[in-house]
């Protein structure tokens, strides 16, 4: 278990430290490429394009405001019903 571990962490983060890029991340780029999703040009890391879609959501404004208000009324909703508490201190 921990040698393919260490040839795991090797083979990704090595080549990185060389200023080269992760072999995986070289066959995935030639995979998108063989099946027509980008353009050669526009490959990028497989952590890159998975972050952007999930970080950077294509949303309306106001969807995103209403969630945001939610997500206030909610925490708010909670520190009224269950209040923070000091501890009590535990006999030593």
């Amino acid at each position: 278990m921990r040698v393919s571990v260490i040839g795991l962490l090797g083979t990704a983060t090595v080549p990185i430290w060389a200023k080269g890029i992760c072999p995986l991340t070289a066959w995935e780029w030639d995979l998108r490429v063989a099946a027509a999703s980008v353009s050669p040009a526009r490959a990028e890391p497989f952590l890159i394009h998975w972050m952007r879609d999930i970080l950077f959501l294509d949303v309306s404004p106001i969807v995103l405001s209403v969630v945001t208000a939610l997500g206030a009324a909610a925490t708010l909703t909670i520190f009224i019903l269950h209040p923070p508490r000091k501890r009590e201190q535990s006999p030593q």
